[in-house]
């Protein structure tokens, strides 16, 4: 994984994760240095027609956890 991270960055490219299922992978692939992350730890697939609904609703909490 550090391998795959370390060579987006010497290209300098934005290195996203993909598939991610539970907090231990998301740790795992925060400590080797992913810029982004996406799976199902932070939601399921959704339609298009849904996608600003749910960007809504996540800045929503984002914002209230906010320091």
């Amino acid at each position: 994984m550090g391998s795959v991270v370390a060579l987006g960055r010497a290209m300098g490219i934005t290195v996203t994760a993909e598939g991610v299922e539970n907090t231990h992978q998301m740790t795992a692939l925060v400590d080797a240095g992913c810029d982004e992350l996406q799976g199902f730890l932070f939601s399921r697939a959704v339609p298009a027609s849904s996608l600003t609904a749910l960007l809504t609703e996540q800045e929503g909490v984002l914002s209230a956890a906010a320091p």
